[in-house]
């Protein structure tokens, strides 16, 4: 396959005016290696093209019509790197002509899907890593790169490759810069941070910078998938469209600024702010020294603090400088507090009366019962009084029966008495 791709390659390097030659080495390649093949084929040294990729943007019409009329390639084939189509391509090329000619081959519309499903699994965890770069330079008007520092991170911010370079300028092109330039970049016992210096005695020539710088993102990012960023990274992502285009173009065109973040955390969540200054100030970093690696470095620690620092604090307005700073939210949280005590009181309360309930049933059923024990008492008793009387009735008649004894007992007595009485007397 490293021959076909060489054999491709040199084939591809045909101009336009070739297209007849092109398709006769096409068709013997096409016997030599098979169709199948010469459509597998993707070109590494680029954008991963597929092979009509590469003659959609080489404008070679012929050569298309044959590719797709003879071997019947894929006209929606999708790039590797992107997942872009040939007529998606040629339409960001704003090329009508190859547009229309794709869409006589049945060429569509397809929407643009997730990118990730057409990288590689080695490519996929790649391209979320991040590319931090700081410029410094002669202007913002007419800008000229005197620094460039770079370092690759993965998503975490755990660092993966770093490098800085440094651009040679005549000392007539530093003496007719700005004061500023002339107070910052001076020689360290003038106060400055010794970029002009550096500057006189390097021998590197932009472009040779931008060669290296490029090579390093080739080895961590696949193409136009990974952010630039920085603090205040528009800037630099502007004057590397215009000064070193070749790196502008295989980055991802969305950028992640730290400046916005902490623009946000001043107006939302000051006290954030205030503790990344704090974390900065111990690592001597409360203020920046504008040498390129120097404030990547120093953008690199505000992410990673604020990152730590939201870790720590699962709410929001929790710490104890929100707590000192701001009474108003201190009292909202000191309502928000008594409201829950006020809510669990009434839990509380509520429990109290169902429990004050089941025991006013519970009482209520023991006095049911004693009530009923009492009425059986009662009863009892009634049974026990008839019984009783009963009782004293049957005793009343003996009584009577031994007290009608006795008086006739005694009334016989006394009748005996009364005769001997009276015999006495007669006699």
């Amino acid at each position: 396959m490293e021959q076909l791709n060489r054999e491709l390659l040199k084939l591809l390097s045909l101009g336009d005016e070739n297209q007849n030659s092109i398709i006769r080495r096409f068709d013997d390649l096409a016997k030599k290696y098979g169709t199948l093949n010469l459509e597998k084929w993707r070109n590494l040294s680029n954008n991963k093209n597929s092979l009509l990729h590469e003659l959609v943007e080489k404008k070679l019409d012929d050569v298309i019509r044959h590719v797709l009329t003879e071997c019947q390639f894929d006209v929606n084939v999708r790039r590797t790197s992107d997942g872009l189509t040939p007529l998606q391509v040629a339409s960001a090329n704003k090329d009508r002509f190859m547009c229309d000619l794709l869409k006589q081959f049945g060429a569509t519309e397809i929407q643009t899907e997730d990118v990730s499903t057409w990288l590689s699994d080695a490519d996929k965890g790649k391209s979320m890593n991040i590319v931090w770069i700081d410029l410094e330079m002669t202007s913002i008007e007419e800008p000229e790169i005197l620094e460039c520092a770079v370092i690759i991170t993965d998503k975490d911010l755990r660092e993966l490759d770093r490098d800085n370079w440094v651009i040679h300028f005549n000392q007539s092109v530093l003496d007719g810069l700005g004061q500023w330039h002339q107070d910052t970049f001076a020689n360290r016992e003038k106060g400055g941070n010794d970029l002009f210096a550096d500057v006189l005695k390097s021998r590197l020539k932009k472009e040779q910078v931008e060669e290296e710088l490029l090579a390093k993102l080739k080895i961590h990012c696949p193409a136009k998938m990974c952010p630039l960023a920085g603090s205040s990274i528009h800037i630099d992502k502007q004057v590397l469209q215009l000064r070193m285009p070749k790196v502008h173009d295989y980055l991802h065109y969305r950028i992640i600024d730290v400046s916005s973040f902490q623009a946000v955390m001043r107006r939302w969540a000051p006290w954030i702010e205030a503790d990344i200054k704090k974390q900065l100030a111990k690592k001597g970093q409360e203020t920046v020294n504008h040498r390129a690696m120097d404030d990547i470095e120093c953008s690199m620690n505000n992410r990673k603090n604020e990152s730590q620092i939201n870790g720590r604090r699962k709410r929001s307005v929790s710490p104890s400088i929100v707590e000192r700073s701001y009474p108003v939210a201190r009292n909202q949280q000191a309502d928000h507090r008594n409201q829950q005590a006020d809510h669990r009181n009434q839990q509380a309360d509520h429990r109290n009366q169902q429990a004050d309930h089941r025991n006013q049933q519970a009482y209520n059923r023991n006095q049911q019962a004693y009530n009923r024990n009492q009425q059986a008492d009662n009863r009892n008793q009634q049974g026990y009084n008839r019984n009783q009387q009963a009782d004293n009735r049957n005793q009343l008649y003996g009584d009577e029966k031994r007290l009608l004894e006795r008086l006739d007992h005694e009334k016989n007595f006394n009748y005996d008495l009364n005769i001997m009485i009276m015999n006495y007397n007669d006699s």
